[in-house]
């Protein structure tokens, strides 16, 4: 997450950026990312080697970020009502493995379908 961050701030600091993007909105790992963590989500399975559980973890939780993603540009685009984003937040103390796992599962399929593109084209 850190790195995230850090990114965003040496792409704003850029000396001609016009602020169009670098949102969090848009982040979005790739199918690059999608396509490692299925393979070493699968490794794991198969292996039950604990680094390979660790990695694909890892790599769930960055999913997890860009489900968070998907659900603020639903708000940005006036898709969803402001409620439903608070609320999110607001339970995700006491859900928090179901919303996890929720979001990861759309940010996961969002690399793969690329639901952001398809809405702006439709």
């Amino acid at each position: 997450m850190l790195v995230v961050l850090l990114g965003y701030a040496l792409f704003q600091s850029l000396p001609e950026q016009t602020a169009v993007y670098g949102q969090f909105c848009d982040l979005n790992f790739g199918r690059v990312l999608a396509l490692i963590m299925a393979v070493t989500s699968v490794l794991a399975v198969l292996t039950q080697a604990a680094w390979l559980q660790n990695i694909a973890f890892v790599m769930f939780a960055a999913f997890w970020i860009q489900g968070l993603a998907v659900l603020h540009w639903l708000r940005a685009n006036k898709r969803m009502p402001v409620f439903v984003l608070i609320a999110s937040y607001a339970l995700l103390p006491i859900l928090n493995v179901l919303l996890v796992a929720a979001f990861a599962v759309v940010g996961y399929t969002d690399a793969w379908f690329n639901y952001r593109a398809r809405s702006v084209a439709a």
